[in-house]
């Protein structure tokens, strides 16, 4: 008699549970994935001014009208951003190389701090391995692609011939 009690309790508790967490979902909305990349045009521009307080950026706007708002600093490296304040569509950063070590290894770490903004974590892991393919071979192009979630992709591109790595993001 015990067991039967016993066996009675814990299926009542499980099916509880099961009806408990089935409610939940059913009154719960998922997250709703928003168009572009999920940061402010205003915030991405200051971080990047903090970190190189250099670059200035000028409104202009693409092939199609649309915002874009590019940035060069002292060294000609350049930012891009493209798309409304809040509907970044695409974020680009452009490093050409110099004869100046010092300078070079500034850019690599401003680089950094942009993949880390558009992409957290799993964006500044994904650079540092596209770097270190970089540094493997310097003679050898590179063409990397990652997804990071649904609407963001990020970009690494070098050319030798080009002497410069281009990094972007887009949605």
């Amino acid at each position: 008699m015990k067991r039967g009690v016993l066996k009675t309790i814990v299926l009542s508790i499980i099916s509880m549970l099961f009806v408990l967490g089935v409610n939940a979902q059913q009154k719960g909305e998922p997250p709703v994935v928003k168009e572009g990349i999920q940061v402010s045009r205003t915030h991405l521009i200051k971080r990047i001014q903090s970190s190189d307080s250099s670059m200035l950026f000028k409104k202009t706007a693409d092939s199609n009208g649309n915002p874009r708002y590019v940035g060069v600093d002292d060294n000609g490296t350049s930012v891009e951003i493209f798309g409304e304040e809040d509907l970044v569509k695409k974020a680009m950063f452009t490093f050409k190389f110099t004869t100046n070590r010092d300078i070079n290894s500034i850019q690599y770490t401003r680089m950094s701090y942009f993949a880390f903004l558009l992409a957290g974590k799993k964006g500044l892991t994904w650079f540092e391995d596209c770097l270190s393919g970089f540094a493997k071979n310097p003679q050898r192009p590179i063409d990397q692609v990652e997804e990071f979630y649904s609407n963001l992709k990020g970009f690494f591109k070098y050319q030798p011939a080009d002497k410069q790595i281009v990094v972007s993001f887009t949605d």
